[in-house]
């Protein structure tokens, strides 16, 4: 931008392009970011509250023209409640973004996914259902691959040049747990000190 920083806080847009303004309502900006290998495409969340205290989640891309950014896309979701955008991932060539929801119920609850957002020949990212909004569908989902009840899968995404490193808060957590059951029933001959069974 040409003020020098990101968002433009002026609401001016002295060159004729498109700016991501919500001036009034910015909660949170940049909590979490990702910039392109060769520095050319630059993804962002941006947080609103609104006055009627609801709250709109974003992802803003900005592209690098000339010698500032300039706003190119804003992705929201219409569900915020799943995590959406809790933690985002561009592609090291800048054509694709990785957004976490990580309390999504698609299977279990709050097991969490990946949605992929392709770039189309026009630099767009996703499928853009309200233009206004910034509502924008995926290209893609990833879910776990086991599926575990509040695995909050998406807790950290990291895109490198072949592969997408995607963590979770609780994966792995199925630990086999056997009440009342015992591997070697000792017999009353081999009782010591009150032990009946080994475990």
């Amino acid at each position: 931008d040409y003020t020098g920083m990101l968002p433009n806080r002026t609401s001016n847009a002295f060159y004729g392009e498109t700016v991501f303004d919500p001036i009034q309502n910015i909660d949170q900006f940049s909590q979490d970011f990702d910039l392109s290998k060769d520095g050319d495409v630059l993804i962002t969340t941006s947080k609103q509250i609104f006055t009627d205290s609801t709250r709109d989640i974003a992802v803003v891309v900005y592209r690098e023209n000339g010698d500032k950014f300039q706003f190119s896309q804003k992705i929201t979701n219409a569900n915020t409640f799943t995590g959406w955008g809790d933690k985002i991932a561009l592609h090291p060539d800048g054509t694709r973004i990785a957004i976490s929801v990580p309390l999504v119920d698609q299977i279990k609850a709050n097991q969490g996914a990946v949605l992929i957002y392709q770039q189309d020949a026009a630099g767009v990212f996703g499928t853009v259902v309200d233009q206004d909004l910034g509502i924008t569908t995926q290209t893609q989902t990833l879910f776990p691959p086991q599926n575990e009840e509040s695995e909050k899968y998406g807790y950290e995404l990291n895109f490198g040049k072949d592969h997408l490193v995607v963590s979770s808060l609780n994966g792995d957590q199925q630990i086999p747990t056997n009440f009342d059951t015992y591997e070697d029933l000792l017999q009353p001959t081999d009782v010591a000190g009150g032990s009946r069974y080994v475990l």
